[in-house]
Order: structure tokens, then C-alpha cells, then sequence
């Protein structure tokens, strides 16, 4: 039996159900999950353990150590993902060097490969897998068929300002005139959306979401878990690059287009724009995501 720590983000969650696919045909052998309450619906086909503090997690490990696991790998980069296995007495712990955690793990990633490529390709390496990337795309099931002429917009990033795209309001506008059904979700509400889109936003849970993605024929989202779910689940996603990297984060799939406008300054990963200015934003006009919007829904 071996637990997975799964990471504490949406996008970076969707992402490690593909490390997932990969350990269990390495080590064809039972998975157990371990993580925050709130991504339990993202791991729906895993066993999936969740708590929501740190002696829960610490209980969780030294119960799975008292039934036999040996081994864990801890996919969020923080100090205490690793602390409290080495606590725990699991035997074998896979990690990456960051946050002085180095002592607390067995096998030893370095962290010189974060954000230097894809996430999952550095989660891949933690089982010497990492030149099978394509082979491990994240997969989630679609439970709908009811998708067409439907389009799905979330406009906001709990990262922060630096990663939310300027213009959603004037392509929902452009959706609607051609007839679109339009729809918002977001966990806050910032702005205004033009009359006849139906605006979800602060109205829905994690479950809802999925839901609400199967429903959706087209996303356009902000690097956030929205993209990387509707990605996963084999949509039309249009994704927005600001101060992050595609390199890094990018969605995975056949159907997924990119919008990053490379400046001097980025990527650099802040939350908001030191200078203000927010020009790597600005440089994404509606009318480049429109044309090739048009390009690929023929």
C-alpha cells in the first residue's frame, strides 16, 4: 500500500491524477490518498482520505503506518507535506528539496526542476518516469452530454489579480450576441457581466463545478483549476497566461490554446504587477481570442 500526499491546489490536484495513472502501473500496487477536504470530489475514482488540520493529518499517516504502508509520496513542495510522515515513521518518503524539509525525506528530488518544466513531468520524476509525459495527460471523466453552443467563463483566480485576464466582460458579450449560452462561476464576485449571462459566482461548491464543466462545450478561464479540469475532461479550453508560466502550469490536453504574451519582466510569478501596469494582461485582446476562437470551433 502507498499513500500520495496530493497537492493542496485545484489545477495542481487535476495535474497529479496523472502522476496517479503512472505510479499505479510502476508499482501495481494499492493507492491511498491523503489531502485537504476540499479536493476530495477532484480524486472521485481514488480512496481518498482528507483532513482538514494538522493532527488529523499526522492520525491519518500513523494509522496507515499501523496497518503496513512503508511508503509515501509528498507532491506539495511545503514543509509540513513532509514533516509529519517523517514523524509518522514512514519508511520510505519521495519528495522534493524545498523548505528545509531535506532531512525529512528518503529519496531526495531536486527542486532545480520546479518551474523549469511541466509540473507533472517533475512529479513523473519522483518515479523516474519523467520521459513519459505524454503518456500520463490527466484524465476526468465528462458526465454530461448536454454541452452544445455553451460556454463557461471564470474570470478569477484565487492566486491573484496577476493571473486574471482583462477583457471576459466584452467576450461574454461577443458569446451572446451569436447566440451562446453563457455561464460564470468563481468563488468571488468582482465586476459585472452583461444581462443574459448567468452568473454563478460565490454560488458553487467543488461538486457543482464538475458538473457545471460536463455541461459546458467551451471554457475560458484564467491559469486556474477550472482550465485544468476542463482540459482533463477533453473541452475546448482557452487559457489565460499572466504573471505564471505555461511551461510550468499549462493545461494538458488535445484541446487546449494558450494565450501568454511574454514581456521583460515575466514570468514572475507575483500575485499582483509591481509595476502596475499589468502588460502581459493587456497584450491578450478580445479580438485575438475571438479569431482564433472561430478558427478552432469549425
Amino acid at each position: 500500500m502507498i499513500i500520495v500526499r496530493v497537492p493542496n491546489w485545484i489545477g495542481d490536484a487535476v495535474i497529479a491524477r496523472g502522476f496517479l495513472r503512472a505510479l499505479e502501473d510502476k508499482c501495481n500496487g494499492q493507492v491511498i490518498l491523503t489531502g485537504k477536504k476540499k479536493l476530495k470530489a477532484i480524486f472521485y475514482d481514488y480512496e481518498y482520505i482528507s483532513f482538514s488540520s494538522y493532527s488529523e493529518y499526522l492520525k491519518i499517516l500513523q494509522d496507515l503506518k499501523r496497518k503496513g504502508t512503508e511508503m509515501i509520496f509528498i507532491l506539495p513542495p511545503s514543509f509540513s507535506s513532509a514533516f509529519f510522515p517523517f514523524i509518522a515513521g514512514i519508511k520510505e518518503r519521495v519528495g522534493f528539496v524545498t523548505d528545509f524539509r531535506e532531512y525529512f525525506l528518503t529519496k531526495k528530488i531536486p527542486a532545480y526542476f520546479l518551474k523549469k518544466e511541466h509540473l507533472l513531468k517533475s512529479y513523473l520524476r519522483l518515479i523516474g518516469f519523467e520521459d513519459k509525459l505524454k503518456l500520463y495527460y490527466p484524465f476526468m471523466k465528462d458526465f454530461s452530454d448536454e454541452k452544445r453552443n455553451s460556454v463557461l467563463i471564470a474570470p478569477h483566480a484565487s492566486y491573484g489579480k496577476a493571473k486574471e485576464w482583462l477583457f471576459f466582460k466584452e467576450l461574454a458579450q461577443y458569446f451572446l450576441e451569436k447566440n451562446f449560452a453563457v455561464t460564470v462561476i468563481g468563488k468571488e464576485k468582482k465586476g459585472s457581466f452583461p444581462e443574459g449571462v448567468k452568473d454563478l459566482r460565490t454560488k458553487t461548491q467543488i461538486e457543482d463545478v464538475l458538473k457545471i464543466i460536463s455541461e459546458s462545450e467551451y471554457i475560458f478561464s484564467n491559469d486556474s483549476g477550472i482550465a485544468h479540469i476542463g482540459a482533463a475532461m477533453g473541452k475546448k479550453t482557452f487559457v489565460f497566461f499572466g504573471s505564471t508560466s505555461p511551461c510550468w502550469t499549462k493545461p494538458l490536453g488535445e484541446n487546449v490554446y494558450v494565450f501568454y504574451k511574454k514581456t521583460f519582466c515575466s514570468p514572475c510569478f507575483e500575485r499582483t504587477c509591481k509595476y502596475r501596469t499589468y502588460e502581459c494582461l493587456k497584450r491578450i485582446t478580445v479580438e485575438e481570442v475571438i479569431k482564433v476562437f472561430e478558427i478552432v470551433s469549425k
